[in-house]
């Protein structure tokens, strides 16, 4: 697979974190 498990994960995880904080500081 091109993309791993983990990297996958991460990738999520960072776009979630980016979200959150985006609703959280508005």
């Amino acid at each position: 697979m091109k993309y791993s498990p983990i990297g996958v994960a991460a990738l999520i995880a960072t776009t979630v974190g980016e979200y959150g904080a985006s609703v959280l500081g508005a």
